[in-house]
């Protein structure tokens, strides 16, 4: 890795989790959310151990149709793109997240997630409450580190 990158990747986990708006695309319409707007919504509270944290955490987010009825879309057959800051990327269909109880969260043990842990948003599922989410395909739509979801047109 080159000194640039290395001093641009070193200033975005320095840079405060509530500095960092959740963004959401649908065609030519932008949302931004900030951890305030989140906060402001229907919030839940879900605690759970991940297979990445070494214990139990309460988490507090925002279920995804709470997020897309915010901006005013629905879930009826959607289909999303979840991208990290790192350009990670990867697509699902709305029902998989609903089915399996994912929330976009923003708190961890009542803080902040700083984006060195995973954070400012992740999107997360109740691996403690259902042991058969515990799988590689869940795992793969656990995006930490989210900046935007791109609601994908229907076929």
């Amino acid at each position: 890795m080159h000194l640039r990158s290395c001093l641009v990747f070193s200033c975005i986990f320095a840079i405060p989790a509530a500095a960092f708006d959740l963004h959401l695309v649908s065609g030519d319409d932008r949302w931004r959310f900030g951890h305030d707007d989140l906060q402001a919504m229907s919030v839940v509270d879900m605690t759970t151990e991940t297979p990445w944290t070494d214990s139990v955490d309460q988490y507090r987010g925002v279920t995804i149709e709470t997020l897309l009825s915010a901006a005013g879309l629905t879930t009826e057959q959607r289909k999303l793109r979840l991208i990290a800051l790192n350009d990670y990327a990867i697509s699902t269909d709305v029902e998989t997240l609903l089915d399996a109880d994912a929330l976009i969260v923003f708190e961890r043990n009542g803080d902040l997630m700083p984006v060195r842990d995973y954070g400012p948003y992740w999107v997360l599922f109740p691996f403690s409450e259902r042991p058969e989410l515990s799988n590689r395909d869940i795992r793969n739509l656990s995006v930490w580190q989210l900046k935007t979801i791109e609601v994908l047109p229907l076929p």
